[in-house]
């Protein structure tokens, strides 16, 4: 009986083995590994189960088939995923399988550095009746973040955050192409700051001294309390918690809304009868990301302000 690694997995980074791999054997029990996935370790994967029933089980083939395998050549047209064993013709570039890329001469090492574009998610599942590996194509960029988060808040295991949208609202919505609550956000940010405007026009007439960096104004401001008017100040700081408390509202929603914007895009481009392109196609176009949209809603947020802050200051 011949010993083949054909088939088997390495027990650490769970990529199939193969036979010309660089490999390392137990000695105790024989499991293999990639060398690299074993010094890494530092010892066998199966060292705390060793003499139990849980432990390594080799696999033997027959010598029969073990020399018709070796004497049948390989097809020369045909690859082999290294994540998931499909068989691949050497022109693609994605495995058709699990969506996971396609890495000419990969190292046995390779498939903990590689990114999985569906982020452990099965193309096969769905997220919220929709095929994940559709999704995938919807959302384009950064999939392995999103998939895993969507099907987790699909099965109600944890709430989402995003510092994206946390930080750059207006950007990010707009990013995503979710330009109704990009807009909504970004009026809201406006409406936060008019609170500003009153404190703002007092610091303006501050000395130009006063007001070289955050920490020399605020310095200015506790020293000359006693003469600042106290509405200005208590409506600035209502408007800094305001904007506050809108940047972490829509840091907690912004997923929820992504993942509701993607579902029904996604159904929409399955639904139309009027895709002239393939399925895949038609939802990267629908989707995706917009960096224009994105410079355009940092890019006008800031004028508008500057804009309302000009015309406050000159009533």
């Amino acid at each position: 009986m011949g010993i083949s690694v054909e088939g088997q997995k390495c027990p650490v980074c769970d990529a199939y083995l193969f036979d010309n791999d660089d490999l390392v054997f137990c000695p105790e029990c024989g499991a293999p590994h990639h060398r690299d996935c074993y010094q890494a370790l530092g010892h066998c994967a199966y060292s705390d189960k060793h003499g139990t029933d849980d432990g390594y089980k080799p696999v033997k083939i027959a010598e029969n088939e073990q020399s018709q395998s070796e004497a049948k050549p390989k097809e020369q047209s045909k690859a082999v995923c290294r994540f998931c064993g499909e068989q691949l013709d050497l022109t693609e570039k994605v495995c058709h399988k699990c969506g996971r890329p396609v890495v000419a001469n990969q190292p046995p090492f390779g498939p903990t550095i590689v990114m999985d574009p569906m982020g452990g998610v099965s193309p096969d599942d769905t997220i919220d009746g929709v095929p994940a590996k559709d999704v995938k194509c919807f959302v384009a960029v950064n999939t392995q973040r999103y998939l895993p988060r969507f099907k987790a808040m699909e099965e109600k295991k944890k709430r989402s955050w995003n510092w994206a949208a946390f930080l750059v609202p207006n950007v990010w919505f707009f990013y995503r192409k979710m330009y109704l609550s990009g807009l909504l956000f970004s009026i809201l940010l406006v409406a936060a700051s008019m609170f500003l405007l009153p404190l703002s026009a007092v610091i303006s007439t501050f000395p130009q001294e006063a007001t070289a960096s955050t920490a020399v104004l605020a310095r200015y401001l506790a020293d000359n309390l006693s003469s600042i008017e106290a509405f200005p100040i208590y409506l600035g700081l209502f408007g800094s918690v305001l904007e506050i408390v809108i940047r972490i509202v829509a840091g907690f929603t912004g997923d929820k809304i992504y993942k509701k914007t993607v579902v029904e895009g996604v159904k929409k481009v399955r639904e139309s009868e009027e895709n002239e392109l393939p399925l895949e196609l038609a939802l990267a176009k629908k989707g995706g990301v917009s960096p224009l949209f994105g410079l355009i809603g940092l890019f006008a947020l800031d004028l508008v302000l500057e804009w309302i802050g000009a015309f406050y200051i000159l009533m």
